[in-house]
């Protein structure tokens, strides 16, 4: 337990510092997050729908990231929920890599920086984080316990004053 709580600690800081570096064609990553925040706020036209939406998804995404660092340390309900969702944003921010890739729709030059890679990084480690987690299945009371099983020569079901 103590090891992933150290690597949540990581995940938040290289989080955090990844906002702070270049990220996308020199501007970094807060700037690109201001970009994203004003286009999911301003739909200008229905055009933009698919652009929106995948947009949104990283401010999205960002808010997430954060609400699952804060269940992690706090929660013990929901754990594969939790573990979907760590698991979807990571490939949401790992689609940008992705575009910016393929032949055809990236840009003549490669514009990912440093800050770019520091951001994926940390929700590979919040997404490490949550699918370490052990998912203990819910389930009755052990029927032949001695807390469930009555006493011999008890005669049926324990009394509440034989057990003061």
């Amino acid at each position: 337990m103590k090891s992933r709580r150290i690597l949540a600690a990581v995940a938040f800081s290289t989080f955090s510092l990844s906002f702070f570096m270049p990220a996308y064609t020199g501007y970094s990553g807060l700037v690109c997050l201001d970009f994203c925040w004003d286009d999911m706020v301003h739909l200008n036209n229905a055009r933009d729908l698919g652009w929106w939406l995948y947009l949104s998804g990283f401010v999205i995404a960002n808010a997430l990231f954060v609400a699952l660092l804060v269940a992690f340390l706090f929660l013990t309900r929901l754990t594969r929920v939790r573990m979907w969702f760590a698991v979807v944003v990571t490939l949401q921010v790992l689609s940008w890599l992705v575009l910016n890739i393929i032949p055809g729709i990236r840009a003549p030059t490669f514009d990912l920086k440093i800050g770019y890679f520091v951001w994926l990084l940390s929700y590979l480690l919040l997404a490490g984080v949550h699918i370490g987690i052990k998912v203990v299945p819910n389930q009755l009371p052990d029927p032949t316990s001695p807390s469930v099983t009555p006493r011999a020569g008890a005669g049926g079901a324990p009394s509440v004053a034989a057990d003061h």
